[in-house]
């Protein structure tokens, strides 16, 4: 079960959608832990991701209507790309035996979030334009997942979650 848990992951699968040309449609699984190292400031992060061709989602028309303001081109028509991603990040201090951190370590924080984003490529630039919604606190679940990931890998368990910075 060790072993499991000190693997970090990229996990991408391709799906082409339709009977045209291989499109750029897929989703990815990013899985990150710091097992092996040590729980400290950033120890684990997961996010979700699908990423298509063209601009399609209401969010990406506003966000590439936005790029092509900000950033005219005389080149040819850039592809474009959308992303729609989920996601969990988790920071702790240096102990996590300690149940409140010493005021000079880093403190309990998880983030839960979500992100859209359009992304302009062409020969040689890559330009993006991203936005990203989440909370902090106690409704991230950051607390909740790690606790239940170190039971259940007979890991220290976290003590100092009840002290994390609030929503």
């Amino acid at each position: 079960m060790k072993v499991l848990s000190c693997l970090s992951i990229i996990l991408a699968c391709a799906f082409s959608f339709g009977a045209q040309p291989a499109p750029q449609n897929f989703f990815s699984l990013n899985v990150e832990n710091d097992c092996g190292f040590s729980d400290r400031y950033y120890t684990n992060g997961l996010k979700l991701q699908y990423t298509a061709e063209g601009d399609d989602f209401y969010t990406n028309r506003l966000q590439s209507a936005l790029l092509d303001a900000v950033l005219p081109y005389d080149t040819p028509a850039a592809a474009r790309f959308q992303t729609l991603a989920a996601g969990q990040n988790m920071y702790v201090p240096q102990t996590i035996s300690q149940a409140v951190p010493p005021l000079d370590d880093r403190p309990y924080a998880g983030w839960l979030y979500l992100n859209a984003a359009a992304h302009h490529a062409r020969q040689n630039t890559l330009d993006s334009f991203a936005a990203t919604f989440g909370v902090v606190g106690r409704h991230s679940y950051a607390g909740d997942l790690q606790r239940w990931w170190h039971k259940l890998g007979d890991f220290d368990t976290p003590m100092g979650w009840d002290s994390q910075l609030a929503d």
